[in-house]
């Protein structure tokens, strides 16, 4: 309203007709950019853009072979070994894959390099992480270490799908079509089972892998989210930081881990603070916690919180009632 009444005084004082003409398409083309802006802001509001685009990369991961159920993987004891073949950052598969599995080994390849990967002969199972388009096609020092490797063998391939692919000597083989870091997460929670495979191929490969074709796999671990995941609020969860700092600067203890999951889905995991007051040793996400004399916390709190929560008993409620 603001800019049409600022247009009719313009025309108003103003007796040339072309300074209103000119006057008035640029008030309404700023018009038209706030109108732009407020239906943005609404649909920022109306949809998680984030959250949106992960539902999106997570639907459309597709497992294209996984022999004898490689995928996903039950026993995360043995040593696994990562060859990052990327270009874009594969930092949060490392990250990610790192809350899952302890003993791993990591090496990067450069495809251009002519040279062969180096790989660990004692790795019971290796993990390739390669991205289509950095070079033409999948290098065949690449692919003879792969087929040389005596082992179980993942494929991981980022980006623009291959017919290549299908000639790979590989136990399992995935397609991946984002290179963000939203991807190379659920590229390792889909490996050890924090989330399962659901998409499907839009291409013909091959007679037997064509149109539709895809193989869903199991979740059989917590999936690592954001929180409108399960369907909570972020701005709630910023307060956790505050509270726990506060609480450690004051001395109320020298360092906990906060672990948050709803539904399946871990929303928060962060450590803070030390295992003492000596400050020693960082809190780690790896530490181990004796769970003694916690039966009134972990059995009897919740249980009075639950019948609160259905109506059973009250807070101010006595105890003869």
């Amino acid at each position: 309203s603001y800019l049409n009444d600022l247009a009719g005084q313009i025309k108003k004082h103003n007796k040339k007709e072309n300074l209103f003409l000119k006057s008035s398409k640029i008030l309404r083309a700023g018009l038209w950019v706030n109108q732009v802006k407020e239906v943005a802001d609404s649909l920022d509001k109306e949809f998680n853009v984030k959250l949106l685009e992960s539902n999106i990369t997570e639907a459309s991961i597709t497992v294209i072979k996984n022999s004898n159920n490689l995928i996903p993987i039950t026993d995360i004891k043995p040593r696994f070994h990562l060859l990052i073949a990327t270009e874009s950052n594969a930092g949060e598969f490392i990250n990610c894959a790192a809350k899952y599995i302890s003993n791993y080994t990591i090496s990067y390849f450069d495809l251009k390099s002519g040279k062969s990967p180096a790989l660990p002969s004692n790795a019971n199972t290796l993990i390739v992480l390669y991205q289509t388009g950095i070079t033409d096609s999948i290098p065949a020092n690449l692919r003879e270490s792969l087929a040389k490797f005596p082992n179980h063998k993942i494929f991981i391939n980022f980006s623009k799908i291959s017919s290549e692919l299908c000639g790979l000597e590989s136990d399992a083989i995935v397609q991946i079509y984002n290179t963000n870091p939203i991807a190379f997460s659920f590229a390792a929670q889909l490996v050890f089972g924090g989330i399962g495979a659901q998409g499907t191929i839009a291409v013909t490969l091959n007679d037997s892998i064509s149109y539709g074709y895809g193989i869903k796999t199991s979740k059989t671990r917590l999936k690592y989210s954001m929180p409108e995941d399960a369907g909570l609020n972020p701005e709630v969860l910023l307060k956790i930081d505050s509270i726990i700092n506060y609480a450690i600067s004051t001395g109320a203890f020298p360092g906990c881990q906060v672990f948050i999951a709803k539904s399946g889905i871990v929303v928060f995991d962060k450590s803070y603070g030390y295992h003492d007051y000596s400050k020693t040793n960082h809190v780690k996400r790896t530490d181990l916690y004796d769970l003694a004399s916690l039966t009134k916390i972990c059995a009897t709190t919740l249980a009075m919180m639950k019948m609160v929560e259905t109506g059973k008993i009250k807070l101010d409620d006595k105890l003869e009632e």
